[in-house]
C-alpha cells in the first residue's frame, strides 16, 4: 500500500522485565490534544460547504471524479479524485424495517471511527473475497452477519447511496480490512497466554485504551516508546483512517470500507434505493459459497 506499517517490528523486539515506575497511559495526551485542535480548526472554516470546494463530473464507469475548484484550501492542497457512484449498505430485513420506522439509518457509535459502514460494488465482489494472511471471506462473513440479526426470515436488505449526496452532506472516511485485521491480531498475539483480553474495537474508549496500555507495560510486553509508535500507527489508520482522495491507492489491492460521520436519511441525502432479497439467492446455505454473479445482479 505504500504506507508502512511498523507494529511486526514492535511486536518482534517485545521485551520481558521492562521496569514500569512512573510510567503513564501512553497516548491520552496526543489523542485529546489532536481532538481539541481539530476542533479549533473546524470552527473556523465550518462555512465552507463541498460545493464551495469541488465539482462533481459523473463518469461512465459508474465512478464519480471529484475535481477541486482551487490547488489548495486551509494550508493543504487539494487534489482530483474519484470515488464509486454508489454506496452499498447490507442489513437484514429486522433491522431494514427498524430503519424504515425511524426513517434513518444510524450511525455506529461503538466503534474505533464511529459512522455508518458502507461498501463499494465492485470492490465488495472482488477484494473482500480474500482478506489478508488469514484469507477470510469477508463477503460471506457480512451476508451471514447479517442474516444473524433476522427473526423468522432469510431475507436481506441493500440500501444503495449516491456518494455525491453523502459528499455534500458530511464527510466520508475511508479503512482497509487489511489494517483492521492486521492490528486485531496484533493486539490477540501481545495478549497470547495472558489472562486479560482486549478488544481493538473498544480501544477507542479513553477507559478502555489507558487500561489496555497500562496492562502492555505492567506486563513487560513493550517498552513506553515502543507502544506510543504502535498506538499512534492504530490511531490513524483505525481510529482516523484515510481520506477519500487516498482510495486510488488503496483499494487495488485492498478491501475498502466507508464510514460517513452522520445518520442517513432521505430527508437529506436524496437518491437511496433499497432492495430486499433472499440470502439463498446469492449463497449456498450449506458450503458457504458466494454466487458472485447473483450478487452483482442483486447489487445492480
Amino acid at each position: 500500500m505504500g504506507l508502512k506499517r511498523v507494529g511486526l517490528n514492535i511486536l518482534q523486539k517485545i521485551r520481558k522485565g521492562v521496569n514500569t515506575n512512573a510510567l503513564t497511559p501512553a497516548t491520552n495526551t496526543v489523542f485529546r490534544t489532536e481532538r481539541q485542535a481539530a476542533g479549533d480548526t473546524f470552527k473556523a472554516i465550518s462555512k465552507i460547504t463541498f460545493e464551495d470546494l469541488y465539482n462533481v463530473i459523473k463518469l461512465n464507469n459508474g465512478r464519480i471524479r471529484i475535481i477541486p475548484k482551487m490547488s489548495e484550501f486551509n494550508g493543504r492542497n487539494l487534489i482530483p479524485f474519484e470515488m464509486p457512484e454508489y454506496l452499498y449498505h447490507i442489513t437484514s430485513e429486522t433491522n431494514m424495517n427498524l430503519i424504515r420506522s425511524s426513517n434513518t439509518l444510524k450511525v455506529s457509535p461503538n466503534e474505533q471511527l464511529p459512522g455508518v459502514y458502507l461498501l463499494d460494488k465492485e470492490n465488495f465482489l472482488t477484494r473482500y473475497l480474500c482478506v489478508g494472511d488469514k484469507k477470510r471471506n469477508l463477503c460471506k462473513s457480512i451476508l451471514t452477519h447479517a442474516n444473524d440479526t433476522n427473526k423468522d426470515s432469510s431475507n436481506l436488505a441493500v440500501i444503495r447511496i449516491p456518494v455525491e449526496s453523502l459528499l455534500r452532506n458530511g464527510k466520508l472516511r475511508i479503512r482497509t480490512q487489511e489494517d483492521f485485521f492486521y492490528y486485531q491480531d496484533l493486539v490477540y498475539r501481545l495478549q497470547k497466554g495472558l489472562n486479560k483480553k482486549f478488544s481493538l474495537r473498544m480501544l477507542y474508549n479513553d477507559n478502555y485504551r489507558a487500561q489496555f496500555e497500562k496492562y502492555i507495560l505492567d506486563n513487560g510486553l513493550m517498552t513506553k516508546q515502543e507502544l506510543e509508535q504502535l498506538m499512534q500507527e492504530m490511531k490513524q489508520k483505525i481510529h482516523y483512517g484515510y481520506k477519500c482522495s487516498q482510495l486510488t491507492q488503496l483499494e487495488k489491492h485492498n478491501a475498502v470500507e466507508y464510514i460517513f460521520n452522520h445518520d442517513i436519511s432521505p430527508d437529506t441525502i436524496k437518491g437511496i434505493k433499497c432492495k430486499r432479497f433472499s440470502i439463498d439467492e446469492c449463497m449456498d446455505s450449506k458450503t458457504g459459497t458466494i454466487n458472485i454473479e447473483a450478487l452483482k445482479r442483486i447489487l445492480g
